[in-house]
């Protein structure tokens, strides 16, 4: 069974929730880990999720995976957890919205395979320099800055259309020794746009970037070399608990 058909046979009166997310919802495992806290929230309410983690989505995959697996089946909640892979450089110079688009089965199996994420863990820490982008004149991102709030806006007017509450996630990062390393300039826009659009689509958000700036622990890797993206399992289980309470005021508020 693919993840998205938990949704088909959820039951009457459940509550279903989506996490669409990249390879840090993947690694760390936060989408599992928040199911099982709102189901403790919303006891006796059965909460029924699907982990949409994809490794190296952008929120331009993230668009399409929503409209044509997820929204048909008209989830309550949709989590929307991108950022990371929106700002790194593009392939052979084309923006994803250029490039040749995955098959469906291979978004299947993407997105329900946990040693793809473990392996895109692993290969920002060997190729660290080249996904970084340095928002040069001429140099093309995957996703820009204004497509990125484009997706975003798309995916929360989406979720709303049938019937679903969206809910914005920045990404949180490991800050660097040098401040001024133009990835964290980029990264910092992108998750600003995050924030601004929860501001003005008056959309529920979880911005955990403050609370893991200088957490190195909560990080993969050893200590002498972290990986600034990608956090723990642990942490994923305190991202969780944070957003299943954001989620669960919302609801309430809706009542």
């Amino acid at each position: 069974m693919v993840p998205e058909e938990a949704l088909v046979i959820r039951p009457d009166g459940s509550l279903g929730v989506v996490v669409l997310s990249d390879s840090v919802g993947m690694v760390s495992g936060y989408p599992h880990a928040l199911f099982k806290e709102l189901g403790r929230l919303l006891a006796p309410r059965k909460v029924v999720g699907v982990d949409a983690s994809v490794t190296g989505y952008t929120s331009f995959q993230g668009v399409r995976y929503f409209e044509r697996d997820i929204a048909p089946l008209r989830p309550d909640v949709v989590v929307i957890n991108y950022g990371w892979n929106d700002h790194w450089a593009a392939h052979n110079g084309k923006a994803d919205r250029d490039q040749r688009p995955p098959s469906a089965s291979s978004t299947g199996l993407a997105g329900s395979s946990r040693l793809l994420g473990v392996l895109a863990q692993g290969m920002m820490r060997v190729r660290r320099s080249s996904y970084q982008a340095t928002g040069g004149e001429g140099e093309v991102l995957r996703v820009s800055l204004k497509d990125y709030r484009a997706n975003l806006r798309r995916l929360v007017q989406g979720v709303r259309a049938e019937g679903g509450m969206p809910v914005l996630v920045t990404a949180p990062y490991l800050k660097p020794a040098d401040d001024d390393e133009r990835w964290l300039v980029l990264h910092r826009r992108y998750n600003e746009a995050t924030r601004a659009l929860a501001r003005e689509a008056k959309v529920p958000l979880l911005d955990m970037v403050q609370d893991l700036l200088t957490r190195a622990e909560a990080f993969m890797g050893p200590p002498d070399d972290r990986d600034f993206v990608h956090i723990t399992k642990q942490a994923g289980v305190e991202v969780a608990k944070k957003l299943a309470g954001v989620i669960h005021r919302a609801l309430a508020a809706r009542r």
